[in-house]
């Protein structure tokens, strides 16, 4: 059985709510709170890497060009590719998976980065009115 991907973000699919909250393996990421658990342990990101995490989470299965993750983490603000890739070792190591080939963020070389764990996607006013989950596959 194929799970078909949807992407959540803006450029088609989905649109996910301000209150999101995305859950992947043992991760769970609630923007509105820029908040990141393992198993309910909190996990302290900076807040680039936390921007970073959450722009890639919302294009989930879609490779996120270099400049578009530039202007998420660093808006109105001239910075190096080399920024970027410290940010994304940086987020890579918080999240367990410092070897590149096993992480669920890839480097598709000239293009941009890829997430591609499975994901659960839950809107908090949702969540409050009992509604359930979205799951997505992702391939890049």
């Amino acid at each position: 059985m194929s799970i078909q991907h949807q992407p959540l973000g803006r450029s088609g699919g989905i649109e996910p709510a301000s209150g999101w909250v995305i859950s992947f393996g043992p991760f769970r990421v609630t923007k509105a709170r820029r908040l990141v658990e393992r198993d309910g342990e909190t996990i302290h990101l900076g807040s680039r890497a936390f921007d970073l995490l959450t722009h890639l989470l919302e294009h989930a299965g879609q490779v996120v060009p270099h400049r578009a993750l530039l202007a998420a983490a660093w808006p109105n603000v001239i910075v190096e590719d080399v920024s970027l890739r410290f940010q994304m070792n940086t987020l890579r190591k918080a999240l367990g998976s410092e070897d590149a080939k096993r992480s669920c963020i890839i480097n598709v070389p000239g293009r941009g980065y890829c997430f591609t764990a499975p994901i659960s996607c839950e809107d908090e006013d949702a969540l409050i009115r009992g509604r359930g989950f979205l799951t997505l596959a992702n391939k890049c």
